[in-house]
């Protein structure tokens, strides 16, 4: 196996990780502005605190077949793509979201790094630096 399929499964794995054992089980959010939820007459008012069930989402059979099962190909892009939008939330999503997704995406630049270079010993020196 390559070296940038062994990144590609890291973190599908460790997204999958994320998704069974998230940092925090729900999120707080304080509305801003009346909200309608579509397609009902429930108006959610400005000012009301809106818990938002992180667990609750990431087990939920309807968007992760067999939740239980520690299944890291769910984050391939393939099923991603099939999947909504929001209901993976380890780090939060939006203004407000965790700044530990940003140090993720940073590894994702380093992995697209070495598909470009294609060099074990810089690659090693770029992930030590």
């Amino acid at each position: 196996m390559n070296i940038l399929l062994k990144i590609i499964v890291f973190f599908f794995c460790c997204s999958e990780t994320l998704r069974k054992y998230p940092p925090l089980t729900f999120l707080s959010r304080l509305c801003n502005k009346d909200y309608t939820i579509p397609e009902t007459n429930l108006v959610v008012e400005k000012g009301i605190q809106v818990v938002i069930p992180v667990l609750g989402l990431h087990r939920d059979p309807k968007y992760f077949p067999d939740p239980e099962k520690f299944e890291p190909e769910r984050f391939s892009e393939e099923v991603k793509r099939n999947r909504p939008n929001y209901v993976y939330l380890p780090f939060g999503e939006g203004q407000r979201i965790c700044i530990g997704m940003y140090l993720i995406w940073h590894s994702e630049d380093r992995a697209s790094w070495y598909n470009k270079n294609q060099t074990d010993a810089l690659f090693l020196k770029f992930i030590l630096v």
